[in-house]
């Protein structure tokens, strides 16, 4: 294998490093997986390492296949028996393996967030929260909140009224879980960590067993993951971390940036080797992302290049209203295929899913196809997670949140009553639910007919469990299909969703067939565990005929011929909740970031002059974002005047330069975006004096609030205001457009 011949200068210098830490600082579309690829494989056939030595994670199931595929073609053999997986699936096997010290056993299911909520609702009940003051929802938040800070419920904080009943939730739901051998995503990672840290017996076990460790996406880490790589390595640590901290997107589900600017620090003596030629964008798009995102100051100086050519100039648009953006953009996109782009190769990119609503309209009146991607995923359908409910009470007969799902799938005339008296049954006879349903006949005030259908259930699920070690989980399925009568009841139930429930149902027992060829494993707790842990992406199909709509942080990771960034407004990109803080407004510009570098050929940005939002229509304002992409790189052809969409106006620091506003050179009515060009009423010289505590401002987004204190001074310079919906906000006092009011 001539790695010099397959790698850049850069990349051969990362592959082939000697022993100890290295980080892989891989710029967007610069090659990063065949960094990994080629380290793994050059491990094993230049250095001698033993393959099974080598523990390789990254963060979806389609990126972990993705990689082995690869690997398996570098270095021959069956990528399948290689630690090659997720951060969650790694733990998941940890843990199975360990179970007993987690307080559970190996057969132990997994539940997802819907299951989560349903035991929080029972839970809430049970030690009397007031439902109005915690949803199940907001429960689940906080408590994967201290789970991901690696706290069990004894260690959770206790100062605070709110603290305490936080704590008494976690302990009732952590009791819950056990009660029904389960445990939660965040159980994977807590439980392993915990164990490695705590456990001398398990250090032992795990600690020596790889010799090397490749983390993919390092930036995109949590405290729990951090701190299971550490738990994992050994000297002299040779942990080969690739990651690139422009594109860390996720700190709102506990990502820490800090992971990847602080690993030196962590693994003493790492080595950095930077990545930073993009073979995936063409030159305007790379340097519309460099001069935006070199404004934060969290993150090492890197600038992108590429060799592909400058490449047609960024595409600038503004439409009248949100609606208007939507039928605009379908335009585009028909004249895109009629130019001979497929649907596939064209993504629409948005800040919140509630953006969809006008892009869709869109292109439905325009007959574009397209598809939402991170929307109801396949495993979130109702009748695909009433069959999964079945086949986890056979692995789990513990599980009755599971077992109170199947009953009802189809409808059997059991009710609420009738099940409390089965589980004191259970509790009496000290089995679980699922194994009481054979004593069914047993309870009194039962109907007969009820009670023969419950023990006809627990007949069925004794009789397959049976065959669960010589039975492939396709077949099982297949039996549970045919016995209960699954699909006549959703065909019974008519309309046009029952043949695609229909269709829904079988492909699920194709999924299972599929992972066996797949995995060379049939068994029916690995089917289980890894559909617990596809994620969104996992699910989408890149070679549907379909434009695709999904969020920046969904679109993270994948790359598209053309990309629209939609919404491009103040109060979308960036996000109010973003205003808070430096960071919070660096991330947000890493977001914009992540969007530019999903493109490889174009790049259109898009936003609305006015949007319905809460009822009302509001004018917008142009992102601040906007004004850091240098003017040489927009496209200012006047099409707009063709197109019934305005320009967007550019003032002297942003895209334009300083030369004639577009909407006039376009023959286009002057708008409410003056404002964009006009001096905020607080600014960067330090005019903080001129507003007073108790003065009304108004906000193009937020509306009209209250002042309550200003801060900082130029640049830094922030108003604090009291809004209505939108409550206490810190602005950036040069951003804010506030106008005083009353």
């Amino acid at each position: 294998m001539d790695l010099a011949a397959l790698l850049n200068e850069a990349q051969h210098r990362a592959v082939t490093h000697g022993e100890g830490p290295l980080l892989v600082v891989a710029g967007a579309g610069s090659g990063k997986t065949r960094v990994l690829t080629y380290r793994f494989a050059h491990l094993v056939r230049d250095r001698g390492v033993d393959a099974r030595s080598i523990l390789a994670v990254t963060f979806t199931n389609k990126a972990a296949r993705e990689m082995g595929e690869r690997i398996r073609g570098a270095i021959g053999g069956t990528a399948g028996t290689l630690a090659i997986g997720t951060f969650h699936g790694f733990g998941a096997r940890f843990l199975r393996r360990e179970a007993a010290l987690a307080g559970l056993d190996p057969a132990f299911v997994i539940y997802d967030t819907d299951d989560q909520e349903r035991l929080l609702r029972d839970t809430i009940k049970e030690i009397g929260i007031p439902h109005a003051s915690w949803t199940p929802g907001a429960l689940r938040s906080r408590i994967s909140a201290l789970k991901g800070q690696l706290l069990t419920a004894d260690e959770a904080p206790a100062e605070k009224p709110q603290d305490q009943v936080i704590r008494r939730a976690y302990a009732e739901y952590e009791r819950r879980l056990r009660e029904r051998n389960a445990c939660d995503f965040d159980d994977l990672l807590l439980w392993p960590v915990r164990l490695l840290r705590d456990d001398e017996n398990v250090r032992e076990r795990w600690c020596g067993r790889y010799a090397h460790l490749l983390i993919d996406e390092y930036q995109d880490t949590n405290g729990a993951q951090h701190e299971l790589v550490r738990g994992l390595a050994t000297p002299p640590w040779n942990v080969f971390a690739v990651g690139d901290e422009d594109q860390s997107i996720y700190r709102w589900r506990g990502a820490r940036i800090g992971n990847i600017l602080e690993f030196e620090e962590t693994f003493p003596g790492t080595a950095i080797h930077r990545l930073e030629q993009n073979y995936r964008s063409t030159g305007r798009i790379l340097a519309a992302a460099n001069a935006v995102v070199q404004r934060n100051r969290s993150r090492r100086p890197k600038t992108l290049w590429t060799e592909r050519g400058d490449g047609e100039r960024i595409v600038l648009a503004c439409a009248p209203t949100d609606l208007g953006e939507g039928r605009w953009i379908a335009r585009e996109v028909q004249e895109l295929i009629r130019g001979g782009m497929r649907p596939g190769d064209v993504a629409l990119l948005y800040r919140t899913n509630a953006q969809s609503r006008a892009l869709e309209e869109g292109f439905r009146r325009a007959g574009v196809p397209y598809v939402i991607v991170g929307g109801l995923r396949f495993y979130e359908r109702r009748e695909v997670k009433d069959l999964l409910a079945y086949l986890r009470v056979l692995v789990n007969p513990r599980d009755d949140l599971s077992l109170v799902r199947a009953i009802g799938a189809p409808p059997r005339g059991i009710g609420e009553k009738t099940l409390e008296r089965l589980r004191g049954l259970a509790a009496e006879r000290g089995v679980p639910v699922a194994l009481a349903l054979l004593l069914a006949g047993e309870l009194a005030g039962v109907r007969a007919a009820t009670a023969r259908a419950l023990v006809d259930l627990g007949d069925l699920l004794d009789r397959l469990r049976a065959r669960l070690a010589v039975e492939p989980a396709a077949a099982i399925a297949r039996q549970i299909i045919e016995e209960t009568g699954f699909v006549e009841a959703l065909r019974a139930e008519g309309g046009p969703e029952a043949a695609s429930r229909i269709e829904n149902v079988q492909e699920l027992v194709s999924g299972m067939q599929e992972f066996a060829e797949r995995t060379n494993d049939a068994s029916l707790t690995e089917y289980l565990t890894e559909v617990s842990l596809l994620s969104d992406v996992d699910a989408w199909d890149d070679g549907i005929g379909r434009v695709s709509l999904m969020t920046l942080h969904n679109a993270k990771g994948l790359e598209f011929p053309v990309c629209f960034i939609t919404g491009v407004e103040e109060g979308l990109l960036p996000h109010p909740m973003s205003m808070e803080g430096d960071g919070d407004l660096e991330e947000e510009r890493r977001l914009f970031y992540v969007g530019l570098t999903r493109a490889k050929d174009r790049v259109f940005l898009t936003r609305a002059a006015t949007r319905l939002r809460f009822g009302g229509r509001i004018d917008t304002l142009p992102s601040r974002f906007l004004r850091e992409i240098p003017a040489e790189l927009i496209d200012d052809a006047g099409r707009s005047a063709t197109s019934s969409v305005e320009w967007f106006p550019r003032g002297p620091a942003g895209a334009g330069g300083g030369g004639p506003r577009d909407e006039e050179r376009a023959g286009a009515p002057a708008r409410a975006d003056a404002a964009w060009e006009s001096e905020p009423i607080l600014d960067a010289n330090g005019r903080e004096a001129e507003l007073r505590i108790g003065e009304r401002v108004r906000h193009p987004v937020f509306g009209d609030g209250l002042v309550l204190g200003t801060s900082g001074h130029g640049e830094t310079l922030k108003v604090t205001v009291e809004f209505g919906w939108a409550g206490v906000r810190k602005l950036f006092a040069a951003f804010a457009s506030l106008q005083r009011i009353g």
